[in-house]
């Protein structure tokens, strides 16, 4: 049995010796297409590795951690309920002393007015002379008041008391101080005039000294950071009212990784660049005796996970205005 096959065309053009004319294509092969897609899905992969290839080298030359602007700020306290009627908005400059914000209290005001006009109009009828029992009670109230007064200062030290809860302290402290004194003298004088009750005039003085306290003023110069509450809002006794940040006071904290921590010298100097790559130059003053997470803020793809140890710089040269900002995340080089 003999097979014979049939030869092969020699062109595409051809089909059994008989030359085929196609038609050219309706839309031609761009060449190009290709390669863009191409290099758009390369593209990432690209980036990522020389991304990977520059923090590599950057950190054999450079030692390098996460960190942040910490400014030292006080939160004032409502001294007393009421509403607001004046305060000081973000990002204003106040001065020590300077009037930041007002409370309003209709309730208090009358009582005041109400109790010193009663206290006006009070006429003797007969002498009389305090009792050892008054000056019983009036002891008692004075060294109750020297006592709120030291451990309200106590508070202030660990920052837990503002300095008008301090004044409120004091002045209620000086007049029972008064009250006592004046009782023991006319106790111990022939010559007795007539007062008015002791609780009234130790109220008089209370009531004037918590609206004195409504008017609120700066313990010391800086910026207002927040404002916890609006003009027109209700405050209760205690709650947040307004929180000042102290400019000359600033600190920097890094959180580097336990084994470079041989390159931490006192007083070396490092550099802090800003997130739009602006930097300072900033000086090691301390680190803390224990290790801390780094806060997530601050935490990367590449950041290492575990324990740091905390170093902390003071800058050398001024923050850059737009910088000035509590926890403002930046990157110390060491």
């Amino acid at each position: 049995m003999k097979i014979k096959f049939s030869k092969p065309p020699t062109s595409p053009d051809e089909y059994n010796t008989l030359k085929v004319n196609y038609a050219p294509a309706k839309r031609p092969i761009s060449k190009w297409r290709f390669r863009i897609v191409l290099i758009l899905f390369l593209l990432p992969f690209i980036v990522f590795g020389g991304y990977l290839i520059y923090k590599t080298v950057y950190n054999l030359f450079f030692i390098n951690a996460p960190g942040y602007l910490i400014y030292n700020q006080i939160t004032i306290k409502a001294p007393y309920d009421g509403y607001i009627e004046f305060i000081k908005k973000p990002g204003e400059k106040v001065s020590k002393g300077e009037i930041i914000a007002k409370i309003n209290n209709q309730v208090l005001e009358n009582q005041y007015k109400e109790l010193a006009s009663n206290l006006q109009q009070v006429k003797p009828v007969t002498p009389l002379k305090p009792s050892p029992e008054m000056l019983k009670s009036a002891k008692e109230l004075y060294e109750y008041r020297l006592k709120t007064y030291k451990e309200i200062l106590s508070l202030r030290e660990k920052g837990a008391a503002t300095n008008a809860e301090v004044s409120n302290a004091l002045s209620q402290l000086n007049s029972a101080e008064i009250s006592y004194l004046q009782i023991k003298s006319s106790l111990e004088s022939n010559n007795v005039t007539y007062t008015p009750p002791i609780s009234d005039n130790v109220r008089l003085n209370e009531l004037k000294s918590i609206l004195e306290s409504l008017i609120v003023k700066a313990p010391q110069s800086g910026t207002i950071a927040l404002d916890f509450v609006k003009e027109g809002e209700l405050v209760s006794k205690d709650s947040d009212l307004i929180s000042i940040q102290i400019d000359n006071n600033i600190r920097i904290e890094a959180f580097l990784d336990p084994d470079k921590s041989k390159y931490v010298v006192l007083n070396k100097k490092a550099r802090v660049i800003f997130p739009d790559g602006q930097s300072i130059e900033a000086r090691i003053v301390g680190l803390k005796a224990q290790t801390q997470k780094i806060p997530p803020v601050l935490v990367s793809p590449f950041t290492k996970d575990g324990l740091s140890v905390v170093v902390e710089l003071e800058p050398l040269t001024n923050i850059p205005e737009n910088f000035r900002v509590n926890y403002l995340p930046v990157k110390v080089v060491f």
